[in-house]
């Protein structure tokens, strides 16, 4: 299964875009480990917003929520303010 990546989770500006072939079923927490996030979202991930599809993820189900070919995971510091 194909699955692609965009992350940011510094907030640097720069998106990097990884191209990952993983074994199904994956999860977002997998998918993360296997991007080389698996630090940051070892923070508790109150600091990390990650979308599929264009759709957020609450951190609480990250190692439950099944991925799908043709998925993209989207990785961004979150930002406080108001």
């Amino acid at each position: 299964m194909k699955v692609t990546v965009r992350a940011d989770p510094t907030g640097s500006g720069r998106m990097e875009r990884s191209e990952l072939d993983v074994a199904e079923p994956a999860t977002v927490g997998s998918i993360l480990t296997a991007a080389g996030l698996e630090i940051a979202a070892d923070t508790g991930g109150r600091r990390l917003v990650v979308t599929v599809n264009g759709r957020r993820i609450d951190r609480s189900a990250w190692d439950h929520h099944l991925l799908k070919d043709g998925d993209t995971i989207a990785v961004f510091s979150g930002l406080a303010g108001g």
